[in-house]
């Protein structure tokens, strides 16, 4: 009521301008109660005062503004003082290594309210009081108000007394690592309200990487450092770790003023408490644990077999050499192992000295019995301990998994192309990488032809999104068909520099009509002809031609013979009349060579080449070795493979049957043929192509095997050729690659091999995980199956267990033990202010004696150690608290049972700086 304040009296308006109040003291006594509490009951109390202060003008500026404080305050009373909390921050753990520093972020506290990171839950968010209950009459639901856990943002600060609220000082605090959740939302941006510019200002407060919760990160560099910016051992570093939360109801309209005002907010407190500054320091572990031994580093994977299943994700495969020859050899593998960090599934070491020497199996779980991302979770299984790990969250989350006692962690998740509306993609999958080895990489023989761009004779990989021009000769140049944009952004166009592609994308030749009526064969780059080119998918089948039905693969080339592949040799030259024919029937483009098949030194059987080799499996016509090999290094098996080379072309080594490939890639020929001004060598045409097992993917015996000695190839392309089984040939084809000999090099006689040096060809591509059998392509007979033919993996660490109490380490750690800084003048990094001296012993181990003498064998100061920090701080002041005088010292370590360590020591000590008293 009106003058309750002053019993009723009517006084005259009263403003601090007038009353003349002593400045700048303004007591305020707040209490609160009395409160009856029960046990068990509680009651919260919040203390607040409404205040604002303006920088310019007149002082009823401040009321205006305290105006607005006041809105908030009232919107929290309204609210019952039930303050709007972001994601309690995670428990910060830190293992200290050398010149390195591991972080570990875990939510395993259940009384958190984010507690493994709850997605929403109503009792330990609540609501944002700001969001209405309905918009435009479409109600929002709980989770809509309120804010969802988002990401992690972990910082570096200067010490132990920076605040939260101080991280966005640049002085005080740098950002050093952010994750958040893989769903879209990367930015997060507040408004807020800029009383000098009497405006809401967008505020960007995270530009995350949407790349999905990472729970470890590797720490080597100070980010407060200049020059050298490597972690220094034993000095100590601080560190803070926040989450977030984000909610964006609708976009803020700076018209309206409606919307929401604040995506972002961050945690205001921890699990237990208030959010901590964790310090570590950095340093050698070996004389940890009675001499500790570590074989492996932060990021390092493990040795893994792939036993049932198939896929990758987007980890990139890498099949261990025995695995491989034992795939050259018997052309399937039942079981595949890769080679450390190579494997289907990121299984990562996080902390290297607590690896067990162990054995597991980790696999989708069997009881689900189903491959539901949404609802399947794996299991890990420790062999060797008989323990089982869980996930906690479902295969559709991208999320790393911490087994801390095992020093490892797990990022397994389901593997889905969605476009940037968010929609899953059946035609496409990601480009991981494409890599060229050279068994010598000084000597870089093998070259390949660059894609060309726009209207040119070599753009012979058709990425893109343009459409076909009027002309009908265009669809033979230009980068793209009408409307069969399988690769618009271009990404498999730069393949090893754009020498390899996808088979669905490459160009083809043909005869095309031009605006006059006349038709001419068009002379380009093309790996195949029309017909036979782009997504040959089946529309009812199960296998995919396209972008997507491509696989993980290995093309080995190497002197090496007794693992060339036989295979076909397909006539390149477009022009039938320009075509070599010496065994009857037409020569044509993408068919057999007209020519007798050849062993593996490229002679006929007339020429008295080696008749088994030449006719193997009794194919006369058109057939040769490929000198190498291709494998499927995701299913682990061998794969057929063809070859061309444009017989008219005898002066690029093209009519001789072997892949042989030529230095010239283009050349004029008017005066050789008419209407020919440009003629395209490409090396002679000697082409690389790399068959799929359709057969197994398909179910289906018309389709093609895996390696079968070019079999299959030779039934559909000869005995039984038709333009169906041409189809169903190439129908199979996913890789093209070609290929170009450096002019600095030539090949070697095929009697010596070839091959000058070998070279391997790596293709990579994500592919989500699936059922696999090595042994049956029907995956509903489960008989003979551990995990239902889902993916079930195997790994071990014992090849990079921790050894711990190894006495030899330890007494090679007596060498290591120093003093820093050494010598000492009047100063270290290691001090925290002005009457700080110190400097520090180091390397030590658990259990060790020190004493510290003058030269003259005074005893100034001893030290018993017996804990696992590895070294020990000298306040460089006698066993009575003295400071020590400047000079010489002598510092005694004595490690029982293994040994001692004498050091000298100089320092020079500053005076006493009492200005701070």
């Amino acid at each position: 009521p009106n003058h309750w304040g002053t019993e009723g009296i009517i006084t005259e308006p009263w403003t601090e301008v007038s009353s003349g109040n002593a400045p700048n003291d303004r007591r305020f006594i707040q209490s609160a109660g009395p409160f009856t509490l029960e046990p068990g009951d509680y009651n919260n109390i919040t203390v607040g005062v409404v205040y604002a202060r303006a920088t310019s003008g007149d002082p009823f500026e401040s009321v205006e503004l305290v105006r607005i404080a006041d809105d908030k305050a009232q919107a929290l009373f309204d609210n019952c003082f039930e303050i709007v909390e972001g994601p309690d921050a995670p428990d910060l753990t830190i293992q200290e290594l050398n010149r390195e520093l591991i972080l570990s972020l875990t939510n395993d506290n259940p009384i958190s309210n984010n507690y493994r990171e709850t997605k929403y839950n109503e009792d330990l968010f609540g609501f944002d009081p700001i969001v209405p209950e309905a918009i435009d009459g479409e109600p929002l639901d709980s989770a809509a108000r309120s804010y969802q856990f988002q990401g992690y943002m972990i910082y570096q600060v200067v010490d132990e007394k920076v605040s939260p609220d101080e991280l966005s000082d640049v002085n005080k605090a740098r950002l050093i690592f952010q994750c958040d959740v893989q769903d879209g939302i990367d930015q997060a941006i507040n408004f807020v309200y800029d009383p000098t510019m009497d405006q809401v200002v967008p505020t960007l407060m995270v530009d995350g990487a949407d790349e999905g919760i990472s729970h470890t990160f590797q720490v080597t560099n100070d980010a407060f450092a200049t020059g050298d910016t490597r972690l220094i051992n034993h000095k100590t570093y601080y560190f803070m770790a926040i989450a977030y939360g984000y909610n964006n109801y609708l976009d803020y309209d700076f018209v309206s003023k409606q919307g929401q005002i604040e995506q972002f907010k961050s945690s205001r407190k921890g699990s237990s408490g208030s959010i901590r500054v964790i310090s570590a320091i950095p340093h050698d572990v070996s004389p940890e644990a009675g001499g500790t031994n570590i074989f492996a580093s932060y990021g390092d994977g493990v040795t893994m077999t792939r036993l049932e299943g198939r896929g990758c994700g987007t980890n990139i495969l890498e099949i261990s050499q025995e695995s491989e020859d034992y795939i050259v050899e018997n052309v399937f593998a039942d079981e595949v192992t890769y080679v450390r960090g190579g494997g289907p599934v990121d299984v990562k070491v996080i902390d290297p000295t607590r690896l067990p020497a162990a054995d597991f199996k980790l696999m989708l779980d069997p009881d689900y019995k189903g491959l539901d991302s949404d609802s399947v979770y794996w299991m890990l299984v420790n062999v060797t301990d008989e323990d089982t790990i869980h996930a906690i969250r479902p295969f559709d989350v991208h999320d790393e998994f911490l087994l801390l006692d095992w020093g490892l962690s797990i990022t397994w998740d389901q593997y889905v192309y969605l476009d940037d509306d968010g929609e899953e993609v059946n035609h496409f999958t990601e480009l991981l990488s494409g890599e060229i080895e050279f068994d010598d990489p000084a000597r870089p023989w093998l070259l390949g032809i660059e894609d060309g761009e726009g209207f040119t004779e070599l753009n012979w990989i058709r990425a893109g999104n343009q459409s076909s021009e009027e002309l009908e000769a265009e669809i033979i140049f230009d980068d793209e068909e009408a409307g069969n944009f399988w690769d618009a952004d271009e990404v498999y166009e730069g393949v090893i520099n754009g020498t390899w592609s996808p088979y669905c994308l490459v160009s083809h030749s043909g005869t095309v009509t031009l605006p006059d009526g006349s038709s001419i064969n068009m002379v380009n780059v093309a790996p195949t002809v029309e017909g036979i080119d782009g997504d040959l998918s089946s529309a009812g089948g199960d296998f995919n031609s396209n972008i997507r039905g491509l696989n993980n693969v290995d093309v080995v080339i190497t002197s090496d013979k007794s693992k060339w592949t036989r295979c076909a040799v397909l006539e390149m030259q477009s022009i039938p009349d320009l075509a070599q024919s010496l065994m009857g029937g037409d020569a044509f483009k993408m068919g057999l060579r007209r020519h007798a098949s050849v062993d593996k030194n490229g002679r006929t059987v007339a020429e008295g080449g080696n008749a088994s080799e030449a006719e193997f499996h009794g194919q006369t016509i058109g057939m040769g070795w490929f000198p190498g090999y291709a494998i499927d290094v995701e299913t682990g098996e061998r794969l057929n493979m063809a070859f061309g080379e444009d017989s008219w072309m005898t002066g690029d080594r093209g009519n001789d049957m072997i892949w042989n490939p030529s230095p010239r890639e283009q050349g004029d020929l008017s005066n050789q043929v008419p209407d020919l001004d440009l003629q395209i060598f490409a090396g002679g045409q000697h082409w690389i192509y790399v068959f799929k097992n359709q057969r197994y993917e398909d179910d289906n015996s018309n389709n093609m095997p895996a390696y079968d000695g070019g079999d299959y190839v030779y039934d559909r392309l000869e005995t039984n050729a038709s333009n169906l089984n041409r189809r169903r040939v190439f129908q199979a084809c996913t890789w093209v690659g070609s290929s170009l000999l450096n002019q600095d090099y030539e090949m070697l006689d095929p009697e010596d091999g070839l091959i000058p040096n070998d070279v391997r060809v790596k293709l990579r591509v994500a592919k989500p995980y699936t059922y696999y059998s090595p042994i049956t392509s029907d995956v509903s007979d489960t008989l003979l199956s551990e995990n239902y033919w889902a993916p079930l993996y195997s790994f071990t660490t014992r090849d990079i267990a921790t050894e711990t109490n190894e006495s030899a380490t330890l007494e090679s750690i007596l060498d290591e033990i120093n003093v820093v800084p050494n010598p000492y003048y009047a100063f270290s990094e290691y001090e925290s202010s002005k009457l700080d001296n110190r400097v520090k012993i180091t390397n030590l181990p658990e259990v060790c004696t020190i004493n510290i003498y003058t030269v003259n064998g005074t005893l100034v100061r001893h030290y018993d150690k017996a804990d696992p920090t590895t070294s020990l701080d000298w306040d460089l002041k006698n066993h009575r608290n003295v400071p020590i005088a400047g000079g010489v010292y002598i510092i005694h370590i004595d490690v029982p049972g293994v040994g001692e360590k004498i050091l000298k020591w100089f320092g020079v000590l500053r005076p006493v700086d009492l200005d701070n008293f």
